[in-house]
């Protein structure tokens, strides 16, 4: 499955809109976020679990390969950095249109450094 970089931002604005001490599963994630498949949000959640972005509870099943999510609980402080650095209209869509160009697909790390590159022009540093 590819990772969604609108998935990817998705997710993790709707995680930090959650109040203190209150986690999300995975149907409710659904329902904020209708217009991803239940398993684009179940596998882009794990890889922003996997890359230290947020803080789940992670299972294992029997029946199921691989572990599954059993809620979010938060952004980690790096989950925060990297939505900060994303979160911005005209940055976001300047970051997907460099990743495009260059190499059409990134991983989790190098649209976190697309984000800062594309910061730090619009900020002159």
């Amino acid at each position: 499955m590819k990772l969604n970089i609108d998935c990817i931002r998705d997710i993790m604005i709707v995680i930090e809109d959650l109040d203190f001490k209150q986690s999300i599963n995975i149907d409710r994630l659904c329902e904020c976020l209708p217009n991803y498949s239940e398993d684009e949000l179940h596998y882009t959640s794990l890889k922003l679990y996997e890359a230290g972005f947020i803080d789940a509870i992670v299972i294992s099943i029997m029946s199921v390969p691989g572990e599954m999510i059993k809620c979010i609980n938060e952004l980690t402080y790096n989950g925060h950095v990297f939505l900060d650095n994303i979160r911005n209209d005209n940055v976001f869509a300047e970051t997907k249109s460099r990743i495009a160009k260059a190499v059409g697909s990134a991983s989790i790390d190098v649209i976190a450094q697309v984000a800062v590159s594309v910061l730090r022009s619009k900020l002159g540093i």
